[in-house]
């Protein structure tokens, strides 16, 4: 109970904190969920990095999951062209320090007098690091593109869930199989295993003293995010599962 207050408190918090910032305007507020209302009849534009296996991925996950709005693809080229424009919406990929999220943005500029056309973050969700070769964690974007749906969703009805973010998504995983090995965990999200979840980190491939490490737990078959943590690298703990997770989940069920 106790924790569960700290966390409303630390949502309304910031909420008070970034509306006033952000979206105020002649006196009238504009939350994230005003700004959201249509999401639905807005051009969803879909930035391929220049990642070949990447791209590949991203396109072929669009065309078969995105049905929030319309869509198309487009280049970075594109993208820096059209990306203070407030009648799109961007997904691409974005590196923070040694980690790339998948990035859902709305169009226009900051600076911009009017709110409506001002630019903000609707949700960012880790996929991989970012300091070597091809992402990694590839095979989940199916769940990584029905999660950012799924919150746009939850945003367009609630300004608690706008603001809420990924830790939100932290709910019972009562009676689930839970699997951390990668590749068992791959396996089990390949074949799509019910009632199973399984257990995505992303970090950089060169943690660092002060770098984050993100970890999911995700369901195999309906990709609902059920999981969200993060810390930051300490001499003590690395980038991996904390212990306390590994006794808890690793090849069991958490009943």
């Amino acid at each position: 109970m106790l924790s569960r207050l700290k966390y409303l408190i630390a949502v309304l918090t910031a909420t008070l904190a970034i509306i006033p910032a952000v979206f105020a305007e002649n006196g009238k507020f504009y939350t994230k969920k005003a700004l959201l209302e249509d999401f639905p009849a807005r051009v969803t534009k879909v930035v391929l990095s220049g990642d070949a296996m990447a791209d590949a991925v991203l396109k072929e996950e669009i065309s078969l999951r995105w049905n929030l709005s319309p869509y198309e693809f487009c280049t970075v080229d594109e993208y820096n062209v059209d990306r203070t424009n407030s009648n799109f919406f961007f997904l691409r990929f974005v590196r923070y320090d040694d980690v790339v999220f998948l990035s859902l943005d709305k169009g226009g500029d900051k600076n911009n007098a009017d709110v409506k056309k001002q630019s903000f973050e609707v949700i960012a969700i880790p996929v991989s690091g970012a300091d070597a070769g091809t992402m990694d964690n590839l095979e989940y974007m199916p769940a990584f593109v029905d999660i950012i749906q799924d919150f746009v969703i939850k945003a367009m009805d609630s300004d608690g869930k706008a603001y809420g973010g990924l830790p939100q998504y932290n709910v019972s995983v009562t009676g689930k199989d839970i699997y951390l090995d990668r590749e068992e965990a791959a396996r089990q999200f390949s074949m799509q295993t019910e009632n199973a979840l399984c257990g995505i980190l992303v970090a950089s491939r060169k943690p660092h003293l002060g770098s984050w490490c993100y970890r999911m737990l995700v369901s195999c078959d309906t990709h609902e995010l059920m999981y969200f943590k993060k810390h930051k690298v300490t001499a003590s703990q690395g980038a991996g599962w904390l212990k306390s997770e590994v006794s808890r989940f690793d090849g069991k069920s958490s009943r």
